[in-house]
């Protein structure tokens, strides 16, 4: 036999055992498997970013809101202030009426305001409120103390409204705790879960109070202790929180379910505010649905925990078949390619006759496999762009909700009163706002794609470069700057320039309310390894969400201190990563913060 023919021979006798047909199954089934679940993890994670957006916007509808209020009361402060503490029962009315709060801002139960007096004060202040046309009025309840609160103004003065009407709130446990936070504080302060006084036997609600204090004029209240000694009310706003709910939310989240709980140690009965489904909210230990969340809401004073849920038509929505599409395509395929191979070991006998066509076949299962190689990549490579050309994509919108805008204000900016013209400037805003988060996930994707270039890199010359710009873009801001010299590290030029310009404009930003601003750039030595830092003196952060900081959206400033997109670090973090490095952060509430990143070696 020709040794060409005897090599041939041999190379198909690997077909001849029968071991082969089973390591393909078992491999093509690993293969389809993976395929189908990797399929599942991408409609999953679709799915609970659709989910996490859903709770974000309810978590920022009500935030919104509580801020809302807080402004009202805040005005209502500025009225005692502004009439020196004598303010009359119609003057109140007429600004409490003014407001319109049932029209803007609907879930209040009222506004009102709530007199402290001592015990040699009652007699002269009962007389006195009857004199004013209320001769059944007293202060409840009739207990002997140290110290009473009235309320003696609550508007719209209704039927439910009047019920409060001489009650003292300081005489209750809860009510207190939150009053006295408002007082010591000179800020808002939120009480936890009470029955409100209003409530009648039927349609009972859990409820809530917001106080602020109100001191008297011209007296100092830098202390505690002034702010106690001054003290002459509280204007505040009872609610109803199932009522408020409506009036935040109405149907804006009718694809989740969620409970709002007081605190956060308990999440039971004792302590729900409010179940948007509450003939079936959840328990510990019950089974749970396809996406759930526990999330807190932060308000003066107090915390509230929020759990969310999805109810069945959301799993339904974001749901797919696609997996289970794989998985019956593939094992149908599976099986074919195993009973090919198979039917192989019955050919022994004609090896020698079919050993050139079986070659042939091979190879074509070989360039079959390498199509699917090629198109597997293009599949990765389509999915590594996908939130690119998702943040692309929102830009024709913006540009078309810029554009009418713009249309509206020259057209009929004329007609439209002081309120329209703050309508469409809040629209201006919000368009900037959105432009900026699509440029922040632009670059994030980018950072993604773009491929590294080593170099030597002089951060010092970037940091002052990034200096002088936020120089001259801010000329009269006074910042003082150091930057240490010999600043150099091997890395991509162009995105450790964008980390740099991340971190600096951070530091630059956060100390703008600090009179002595101070930025330093620097690097230390760190158990044997070359640690960098940008630290500042500005606003700080709590310690406690230090981890937070790195992950996009997550902001621990609001707008109205500090501007943001909350997705600088998380480019930060990104760059710092493909260089083979580790970025992290110290720092606490007003005194200020440091970041520090390490460069190993850049990856692509």
């Amino acid at each position: 036999m020709k040794p060409r023919t005897r090599e041939c021979l041999e190379r198909v006798g690997i077909f001849h055992n029968e071991t082969l047909a089973w390591v393909v199954l078992a491999v093509s089934l690993v293969v389809t498997v993976l395929a189908s679940y990797v399929t599942g993890e991408i409609i999953q994670s679709r799915a609970e970013d659709r989910f996490a957006f859903e709770v974000e916007e309810a978590r920022h509808h009500i935030t919104g809101r509580m801020l809302e209020y807080e402004q009202v009361l805040w005005g209502g402060v500025g009225l005692f202030k502004t009439l020196r503490g004598a303010v009359t029962r119609k003057q109140w009315h007429q600004y409490v009426d003014a407001l319109q709060l049932q029209c803007f801002y609907p879930g209040i139960q009222g506004m009102g305001y709530a007199l402290m007096l001592g015990p040699d004060d009652l007699a002269s202040h009962i007389e006195e409120v009857r004199s004013e046309g209320f001769p059944d009025y007293s202060i409840t309840p009739v207990v002997d103390r140290d110290t009473y609160s009235t309320i003696i103004y609550l508007e719209p003065f209704d039927v439910r409204n009047r019920r409060t009407f001489g009650y003292d709130m300081f005489s209750e446990a809860v009510r207190r705790t939150a009053m006295e936070r408002a007082r010591d504080s000179g800020r808002p302060a939120v009480s936890g879960r009470v029955t409100l006084v209003q409530e009648k036997v039927d349609d009972v609600q859990a409820g809530f109070l917001m106080y602020l204090p109100v001191y008297k004029p011209g007296l100092p209240t830098r202390t505690v202790e002034e702010r106690q000694a001054a003290l002459l009310g509280f204007v505040y706003s009872p609610f109803r929180v199932e009522d408020l709910m409506e009036g935040i939310l109405g149907s804006s989240t009718p694809e989740l379910e969620f409970e709002l709980f007081d605190g956060g140690e308990r999440l039971d009965d004792s302590e729900l505010l409010y179940s948007s489904d509450p003939g079936n909210h959840l328990e510990d230990g019950q089974a749970h649905p396809a996406h759930q969340t526990t999330t807190t809401i932060e308000l003066p004073g107090r915390t509230w925990t929020a759990r969310f849920h999805s109810r069945p038509a959301f799993d339904a929505f974001v749901g797919s078949t696609k997996p289970l599409l794989i998985a019956i395509g593939g094992v149908t395929m599976d099986f074919l390619l195993f009973i090919v191979v198979w039917s192989l070991v019955g050919q022994r006998k004609r090896v020698q006759q079919t050993a050139e066509a079986m070659t042939a076949r091979v190879r074509e299962r070989t360039h079959e496999l390498e199509i699917a190689n090629r198109e597997l990549e293009l599949a990765n490579g389509e999915l590594e762009t996908f939130s690119y050309s998702v943040s692309h994509d929102l830009r024709g919108p913006l540009r078309a909700i810029d554009g009418f805008t713009q249309m509206l204000r020259e057209d009929y900016g004329e007609r439209l009163d002081a309120t329209g013209l703050d309508y469409i400037a809040r629209v201006d805003r919000a368009t900037i706002r959105m432009g900026a988060l699509i440029d922040g996930l632009l670059a994030l994707s980018h950072l993604s794609r773009s491929e590294l270039r080593s170099a030597e890199v002089d951060l010092g010359a970037l940091a002052e470069e990034t200096v002088r710009q936020l120089r001259a873009a801010e000329p009269n801001r006074e910042v003082n700057v150091e930057i240490a010299s010999g600043l150099r590290a091997m890395g991509d030029p162009a995105l450790l320039h964008v980390a740099l310009q991340n971190l600096i404009g951070n530091a630059w930003k956060f100390t703008a309310q600090q009179p002595d601003a101070h930025i330093s750039v620097g690097r230390i030595a760190k158990l044997g390894r070359e640690v960098f830092f940008v630290r500042d003196n500005g606003a700080g952060f709590e310690a406690q969400y230090a981890h937070k900081l790195f992950e996009p959206f997550k902001r621990q400033h609001s707008d109205s201190e500090f501007e943001g997109t909350g997705i600088g670090l998380a480019t930060v973090r990104r760059i710092i990563q493909r260089h083979g490095g580790e970025v992290w952060a110290a720092g606490a509430t007003g005194e200020g913060a440091s970041i520090y990143f390490t460069l190993g070696k850049p990856t692509s």
